[in-house]
């Protein structure tokens, strides 16, 4: 798990991942701005699910991958730190897995519907 907090934060990953982010926040206002378009629900809904699963990013896991990685692995109380961090932070990975798809779907519901 350490290999992949240290791996990941990358400039190609931040790109896509803010960048995916930016990009959302101007079709919500396109959105916004077309309600009477059919797509639009769906273009916001879209957004709105994709912008949550950045958030849990930022709000949640970065934060309990920073303290994970501040534990030493051959420490005596590292399985026990493991078992307190596994359980919620594969919760919430669930919910970011599945807001990222939801998110993924309406996008591409919102642009059959145009």
């Amino acid at each position: 798990m350490n290999a992949i907090n240290k791996a990941a934060p990358n400039p190609l990953f931040m790109l896509v991942l803010f960048g995916t982010a930016i990009v959302c926040v101007l079709l919500a206002i396109s959105g916004c701005r077309h309600r009477g378009d059919p797509a639009a629900l769906w273009q916001l809904v879209g957004c709105a699910l994709y912008l949550v699963s950045v958030l849990v990013t930022v709000a949640y896991h970065v934060p309990r991958n920073d303290a994970l990685m501040k534990i030493d692995p051959d420490s005596a109380g590292a399985a026990a730190a493991w078992s307190h961090f596994v359980t919620p932070w594969v919760a919430w990975n669930h919910v970011r897995t599945l807001t990222s798809i939801g998110g993924m779907v309406s996008l591409i519901v919102a642009l059959r519907a145009s």
